[in-house]
């Protein structure tokens, strides 16, 4: 089933100057033994993103359990355009039943690490190889699909983002490490970041905010009006 799919990955893959040239081809059969791809609106390969000279990707297709009827495969991927260095790098689903508004999806990307979201919206980050692979401790990405993806900081490192934990939203920022991905200040459920020249500016309940990462530039540029009495 995946193996028409495969060859256009391939392709695509061959666009980037880090793979080599060369006619597509089948680079791996991602799921050996099964009939060729037929048109199931369901299956959805997506997010191709360069990261350290490799090309991440989602693959998700539901998977019918005959006994509970749920199920789900959905997992990141990497490829360099060989089969062999085609491989699963993680699990995103871990059985959850298939649900295409909550399908991962890439946060940003420095070009040698990328911040994605699993189905359940925790932060993971990637380098393309599956010992770089791994979730940045239990804080969500508190942003809504159709909200414009969080920023890298000024210094193009640092991923700003509305992180979520214990019921809360506030302004977190990640280095791509688990100990670097911690709150920056409390601000109250930021959300709509854009950058803006050397800073980067988000919205609040109570008003506008700058921010360049750090807790003592992270300022109220102006209030939401309050109600008249």
């Amino acid at each position: 089933m995946f193996r028409s799919l495969a060859v256009w990955l391939l392709s695509f893959a061959l666009a980037f100057p880090v793979l080599a040239e060369g006619p597509a081809r089948l680079v791996a059969d991602l799921k050996p033994g099964f009939d060729p791809l037929d048109p199931d609106p369901g299956i959805v390969f997506r997010a191709y993103t360069p990261v350290a000279g490799r090309v991440v990707f989602f693959g998700s297709q539901p998977e019918v359990d005959p006994g509970e009827n749920v199920g789900s495969l959905c997992a990141l991927w990497a490829t360099d355009g060989t089969e062999a260095g085609t491989v699963r790098l993680a699990e995103l689903c871990s059985g959850a039943p298939f649900d295409s508004s909550s399908l991962p999806r890439i946060l940003a990307t420095t070009g040698s690490v990328a911040f994605f979201s699993d189905v359940s919206s925790h932060l993971w980050r990637t380098d393309g190889t599956a010992a770089g692979t791994f979730p940045l401790g239990d804080v969500t990405a508190g942003a809504s699909p159709g909200e414009p993806l969080p920023p890298l900081a000024p210094d193009g490192r640092t991923l700003l983002f509305s992180g979520c934990a214990d019921g809360e939203c506030n302004l977190w920022r990640s280095d791509g490490t688990a100990a670097g991905t911690r709150l920056v200040k409390d601000v109250g459920f930021p959300s709509h970041f854009v950058r803006a020249g050397g800073s980067v500016l988000f919205a609040t309940p109570t008003g506008i905010w700058s921010t360049d990462g750090t807790a003592r530039r992270t300022v109220q540029l102006g209030s939401v009006p309050s109600g008249r009495t």
